[in-house]
C-alpha cells in the first residue's frame, strides 16, 4: 500500500510541475521534426538513430490537443 502511494504521489507531482521544466533537447528535436509534417517527421527519422515510433506518437498527439509545451510535455510526461 505504502509503495502505491509513493507511486501516485510521483505521478502527481511529475504532471503538476511538468510545465515549469524547459524542454531537454531531445523534446526541442521531436517538436521541431513534428512541426513540417508528417512527410518531414518521416524523411527525418529514417536518418535518425532511434526509429520515429514516438515522434510518430507526438504528432497524432499535437493533432489532438496542439503544439502547446504543457500538451507537448504531458506525453513525455505520460510516457515516462
Amino acid at each position: 500500500m505504502l509503495c502505491l502511494a509513493v507511486v501516485v504521489a510521483a505521478v502527481v507531482v511529475r504532471i503538476v510541475f511538468a510545465t515549469n521544466q524547459s524542454y531537454w533537447i531531445d523534446e526541442i528535436f521531436s517538436v521541431d521534426q513534428t512541426s513540417a509534417g508528417y512527410r518531414h517527421l518521416l524523411d527525418v527519422g529514417w536518418t535518425e538513430v532511434h526509429t520515429p515510433l514516438y515522434t510518430t506518437l507526438l504528432w497524432a498527439w499535437q493533432l489532438v490537443g496542439g503544439p502547446a509545451t504543457a500538451w507537448t510535455r504531458l506525453l513525455s510526461v505520460l510516457t515516462g
